[in-house]
């Protein structure tokens, strides 16, 4: 891969993650203003499925998807399991309404990050992602456990609380699932 790509790559993945801090923010807020998150995330949920179902089969590229999609499940190519990604990324947003009100957009963004820098490495031991299998490397075992020591760092105040600490279990769940997500996508 040349470096511009990778220059792009590391852009975009920044890019992403700083929307997902919006997403957050704004699932967050819906969840408190509604005192219901799972609704903040049926909300949250209903109208990207809305805006989908009208952008895909109006879009040549849409309608082409579909088709592959279609006959990849037909001969095997894509397992029914591989579509479960979705799953994934609705627990990530009923967490983000159920749990910022009270934890913050900070704290459930370390928590995620933790839960998904650990799965990673399970994901990728196992080859679930387009790239087969990849290495546990120190490195990235130490980066890992960074992330959990910054979960048990950013809750720390908190860690006499059980609720709090509950809560704070939800997003890194969440994070576990992103990158289950992330491999089948």
């Amino acid at each position: 891969m040349s470096t511009g790509r990778r220059v792009a790559g590391v852009g975009l993945a920044t890019a992403s993650g700083v929307m997902v801090a919006v997403q957050s923010r704004i699932n967050g807020e819906l969840g408190v203003r509604l005192a219901d998150g799972i609704a903040a995330a049926v909300v949250s949920f209903g109208v990207g499925l809305l805006i989908l179902l009208v952008l895909v089969p109006a879009t040549p590229g849409g309608r082409r998807g579909l088709v592959a999609l279609r006959g990849a499940l037909r001969t095997g190519t894509l397992r029914p399991w591989q579509c479960l990604g979705g799953v994934c990324g609705a627990f990530l947003v009923a967490t983000q309404g159920l749990t910022i009100g009270a934890l913050g957009v900070a704290v459930f963004t370390v928590a995620v990050v933790a839960g998904q820098s650990g799965s990673s490495l399970l994901v990728d031991r196992a080859g679930i992602g387009p790239a087969g299998r990849q290495p546990v490397t120190p490195n990235r075992l130490i980066g890992a456990v960074l992330t959990v020591l910054a979960v048990l760092l950013a809750v720390g105040d908190r860690l006499g609380d059980p609720q709090a600490l509950a809560l704070a279990l939800l997003p890194l769940a969440a994070g576990v699932g992103i990158a289950w997500q992330q491999a089948v996508n």
